[in-house]
């Protein structure tokens, strides 16, 4: 028991030694710089960023009337929360407010992952996709695109040459 508490002391005294206490201001905001822009505002444009895209996603999408409507509004309030915490570490310099994003992001990297391991999937082992064509009226279709219709006489059946 005595060996370890020796152990233990040698380990938390070299841990503290590794800290510089006597930093000149210089060299404070120098490390808590990346490319010349403060870490703080570097993560504040990250949250800003994300809170841009779930407002567009909420305000453009239309899951709203989807079967899985419940689902992604699950989805959206944990990705708000999680954004709220991330403003509260940064602004009250909370580092255990940044686990959920950090968590959050992971899981993210892990979904387009698996999707990108779908789509190779389906690429390189031969799945089929069905393509239907449907032909309409082609006023109707036009109209739908918006384009202007020519009537083009069609004649069938084709002459034999």
């Amino acid at each position: 028991m005595d060996s370890f508490k020796r152990l233990q002391s040698k380990v938390f005294t070299s841990v503290s030694s590794l800290r510089k206490t006597d930093e000149s201001p210089d060299e404070q905001i120098y490390n808590t710089k990346r490319c010349f822009v403060h870490v703080n505002h570097l993560s504040i444009a990250i949250a800003v960023v994300e809170l841009s895209i779930l407002i567009y996603q909420l305000a453009n999408g239309s899951w709203g009337n989807s079967e899985h409507a419940t689902v992604f509004t699950i989805a959206a309030l944990l990705f708000l929360l999680v954004i709220g915490l991330l403003f509260v570490a940064i602004f009250y310099r909370i580092g255990n407010l940044l686990i959920p994003h950090i968590v959050m992001q992971i899981l993210l990297v892990l979904c387009f992952l698996g999707l990108t391991f779908a789509t190779l999937y389906a690429l390189f082992h031969g799945a089929t996709f069905q393509l239907l064509v449907v032909i309409t009226n082609p006023q109707i279709a036009a109209d739908s695109m918006n384009l202007p219709y020519k009537q083009v006489p069609i004649s069938f059946p084709a002459p034999h040459l």
